[in-house]
Parts: C-alpha cells; structure tokens; sequence
C-alpha cells in the first residue's frame, strides 16, 4: 500500500524492512529505529480508529511549512481528531 500526494510518499510494506525510511538497505541500527517508528505509529493509528494513510498525510500537512509546532502532542493519534 503506498499514498502520494503532494509529492510525499508514504510506503506501507508488511514486514518489509526495505519499507519505511530504511538506509543501507535496512540494514542499519538507524533504519531499525525509523520501521519500528512508522510501524508504531501505524499500529496507533489503528488502535484510536484512524485510517493510518490518512493521518499520516494530516500530520505532514500540518508539519509542512511550519518551523514549530506549539501543541506536538495534539498530533499523536490518540488525541487526534482528523
């Protein structure tokens, strides 16, 4: 599963390592990090009954061209209401 707008692209792969944000092929300690994030998120996102693409294009329309972001935890998607 994979949205793009905006040219922002978001890819969903299943227990792909090679999915979300992955450097060196998935191999590193960093890239580790970035999956587990983005599968975290995603899993929230399903536990507080949102479609995980769509907050995830919510959260950078609201990130993109903002240089800080007064209330961050008004984005987690347990307290989101997009």
């Amino acid at each position: 599963m994979a949205a793009a707008r905006e040219g922002v692209q978001v890819g969903i792969e299943g227990n792909s390592s090679k999915g979300c944000g992955s450097r060196q092929g998935g191999r590193s300690e960093e890239s580790a990090l970035d999956n587990a994030f983005m599968f975290s998120l995603i899993e929230s996102c399903k536990l507080n009954g949102l479609a995980p693409e769509k907050y995830i294009t919510f959260l950078l329309r609201k990130l993109k061209g903002t240089d800080q972001y007064t209330d961050k935890n008004a984005l987690l998607p347990c307290f989101c209401t997009a």
